[in-house]
């Protein structure tokens, strides 16, 4: 190998390396941006996380588990919104709720439920078609 030829290659070295660590802060930012973007919903949404214990059952340990709760100056002042093992999930939870089997059963005959499809899971935007 003549030194030219191991140049080139160290420096294909490097631009493999640059690129991947471009690659991963590329990913970084990413994750930044969501979460930032969940702070900001909270701050406008009147939201706020709680964390509480969850005991197991054999009561010698515990986890802990995020509920968001949503602020309303009529009653129930607070209401919840989501409760999740982490407080990421519980705010992606909270953003795009699940109805439960019990609001469900409440729509009349004629009533449709209706799911905003259009929503690409991003965390910039607030469907919510069943708060």
């Amino acid at each position: 190998m003549t030194t030219e030829t191991t140049e080139v290659e160290s420096l294909r070295l490097e631009l493999d390396a640059a690129r991947e660590e471009r690659n991963e802060l590329f990913k970084e930012v990413l994750e930044l941006r969501k979460d930032k973007a969940r702070l900001d919903l909270i701050e406008n949404s009147c939201w706020d996380s709680r964390c509480v214990d969850e005991p197991t059952p054999g009561g010698d340990d515990g986890e802990v588990a995020w509920i968001i709760i949503e602020h309303h100056m009529s009653v129930p002042k607070e209401r919840q919104l989501a409760y999740e093992y982490s407080a990421r999930r519980a705010i992606d939870a909270a953003l795009n709720p699940v109805p439960e089997p019990d609001d469900i059963d409440e729509l009349e005959d004629d009533e449709e439920l209706t799911i905003d499809k259009s929503w690409d899971g991003s965390l910039d935007v607030q469907p919510n078609v069943l708060r």
